[in-house]
């Protein structure tokens, strides 16, 4: 929301990304190959701090001056191309597999493969538990909605999970000790722990009241600072 009140999200949302590159580019390149990805704390960024938005007026004039300036707006650094989010993704792989290694051959291990639940969640929705109405949550912000009308479960740093993403993971916990830990008595009160009600925690959740993000320099220092 900008300072005067108005919900500028679709606008930002569906702005085509300017795909010059600002400054030197890798190996020479000018333009940013498809697929590359910018953060939306660094979009931020230059609508605070290089065009200084206070109204919708001046969000329009921004974004239409990023986009037919002719010049670069994001550098290098500000983004990652399909190879380095390649290389990220594959590092990510490489650690998961050590753990479950490490769970496969230690068995004082019990892996809770989390990984496998936000690929999930990605995918196709996790249905939340608890008394209410049906509702399915994804990997976006809680207070929001994805196109298939999915809730959000995470913070507004999209690294953290809000309240209702750590009711979901906390179920999870409770789902592999009762597996992997039944009839050891020295976890009988984790074992009989009723689950959490993830929609209770969802309509309670803080994210979910104020799901919006003030357009000002001081957010999206605060974004910034996590990505």
């Amino acid at each position: 929301m900008l300072p005067g009140g108005a919900d500028v999200t679709d606008k930002i949302s569906n702005w085509k990304l300017p795909t010059k590159i600002a400054g030197k580019g890798k190996d020479g390149r000018v333009y940013f190959p498809e697929g590359t990805r910018v953060g939306m704390a660094q979009v931020l960024k230059k609508l605070t701090h290089y065009y200084k938005v206070k109204t919708e007026k001046d969000l329009d004039s921004a974004l239409l001056s990023m986009t037919r300036g002719g010049g670069g707006v994001f550098t290098e650094k500000e983004a990652l191309d399909p190879e380095e989010t390649s290389t990220i993704q594959t590092r990510v792989n490489e650690y998961n597999a050590l753990l479950k290694d490490l769970d496969v051959k230690n068995e004082r291990v019990h892996l809770v493969d989390i990984n496998a639940t936000l690929n999930r969640a990605a995918r196709e929705g996790i249905p939340l538990r608890g008394e209410g109405e049906p509702v399915t949550v994804t990997n976006t912000f809680t207070g929001s909605q994805d196109r298939r009308g999915y809730q959000g479960m995470f913070s507004f740093d999209g690294i953290h999970p809000s309240d209702v993403g750590y009711a979901v993971i906390a179920n999870e916990i409770i789902d592999k000790a009762r597996v992997d830990l039944k009839g050891d008595e020295r976890f009988a009160t984790l074992l009989n722990a009723q689950p959490v009600d993830e929609k209770k925690a969802l309509a309670g959740d803080p994210h979910r009241q104020s799901a919006r993000l003030l357009l000002n320099g001081f957010v999206s220092d605060q974004l910034n600072s996590v990505s």
